[in-house]
């Protein structure tokens, strides 16, 4: 697949899709039927998705190839951590924070980070942060030609070629990912079964101790242990804020988001706008 430059079409439904249809230890289920494609196609169908379907009385899932209009979707709000170099980045996020939300804890957090996030796309279209980027740009590529051109000159092989065939895999890797963690909201055109209780009993359980672990109190402390604990490009929930904007700005918005997960435990409650998986 690599050395033909194919990716695999992102897949719905059946994780196994093909079966020989026999019974006990002799059943088999397997992922064998697959479906690629080159970047080209990839760039031209970019919201493609391949739903595979129960196989019913065949030995093989159908699969059908569906392609979703991609005009009136908008691009999820992602938190660049170059951002937290700008000396606007701190006082962005205290001025919004200070601002008076009634509510609980959870909606109090959601309505100061969306007021964060519109500041942060004005914040990245104008200012130094704009000029920067494009002088970066501008440097990099120019440091990267050279690079390329010493590799050239001295190794006398054809690793120039190689090499740009290599960045394009990447970006096609990049792509690739990307379109994975994007999700089209549509109804699947499958059976759904239900989960046998039988076959969940057999396996390992939730002793007391755990259970008496799960509902313990816990102190700010530990709130910022896990959070240090986390790479920073993780993102703990779909807003698009990564752990990198929660640990430069903690000592703004440490109080009110330890606030936010304590009242989930105490309550066992998530508003729509976080529990939307």
């Amino acid at each position: 697949m690599a050395a033909c430059g194919l990716t695999e079409v992102k897949t719905m439904g059946r994780q196994f899709t093909m079966t020989n249809k026999q019974d006990g230890s002799s059943k088999v289920f397997s992922r064998i039927d697959r479906v690629l494609a080159n970047a080209l196609w990839e760039d031209t169908f970019p919201t493609v998705e391949a739903t595979f379907l129960p196989e019913h009385t065949y030995d093989h899932c159908p699969m059908i190839l569906s392609c979703y209009n991609d005009s009136l979707s908008k691009k999820p709000f992602r938190f660049y951590n170059m951002w937290t170099t700008s000396k606007a980045f701190l006082p962005l996020v205290q001025t919004n924070w200070e601002k008076r939300v009634h509510g609980c804890h959870m909606f109090r957090v959601i309505k100061k980070l969306k007021w964060i996030k519109n500041d942060l796309k004005a914040l990245n279209k104008a200012g130094d942060l704009a000029t920067a980027k494009k002088i970066a740009g501008g440097k990099y590529r120019e440091a990267h030609a050279n690079y390329l051109s010493f590799l050239h000159q001295s190794a006398k092989i054809q690793w120039f070629e190689w090499g740009d065939e290599n960045s394009k895999l990447f970006h096609m890797s990049i792509k690739h990912r990307r379109r994975n963690n994007t999700t089209q909201f549509t109804m699947l055109l499958m059976d759904r079964i239900k989960v046998n209780s039988v076959i969940i009993d057999q396996g390992p359980m939730l002793t007391d101790s755990h259970k008496d672990s799960l509902i313990c109190y816990f102190q700010n402390d530990d709130i910022k242990s896990v959070l240090n604990s986390t790479p920073n490009n993780k993102a703990p929930r779909l807003d698009g804020f990564n752990n990198m904007f929660y640990k430069v700005a903690w000592a703004i918005v440490k109080d009110e988001v330890c606030l936010e997960v304590k009242d989930f435990f105490l309550t066992g409650k998530l508003l729509k706008e976080i529990n939307v998986t």
